[in-house]
């Protein structure tokens, strides 16, 4: 796009996983909480929770939320972690 990749890895976050013997890359544009799984726009349901946000998406029968906490950290801002199946999956760093 535009932006330059520098600028891209700021507003988003990005996951790699195996799920079902696919691949899938799932992206979170973080200034909009689009959530994006192979290029196609998910259904989301954002909840709050006591230490911060959770939005929710199904992928197949496969249950995948992003939990957004404060870092508490000026520098570091919000941590985004991508929970599927309630196992924690690593984000993608460049």
């Amino acid at each position: 796009g535009p932006l330059g990749s520098e600028n891209r890895s700021k507003t988003t976050s990005t996951w790699v996983l195996r799920l079902d013997g696919e691949d899938l890359r799932v992206v979170l544009e973080k200034d909009t909480m689009d959530v994006w799984c192979n290029g196609q726009k998910m259904e989301t349901a954002g909840e709050f929770v006591d230490d911060g946000t959770e939005t929710h998406f199904s992928v197949g029968n496969h249950d995948c939320y992003i939990k957004a906490v404060s870092s508490g950290k000026r520098k570091e801002g919000i941590i985004h972690t991508l929970i599927v199946d309630n196992r924690e999956i690593p984000e993608l760093t460049q």
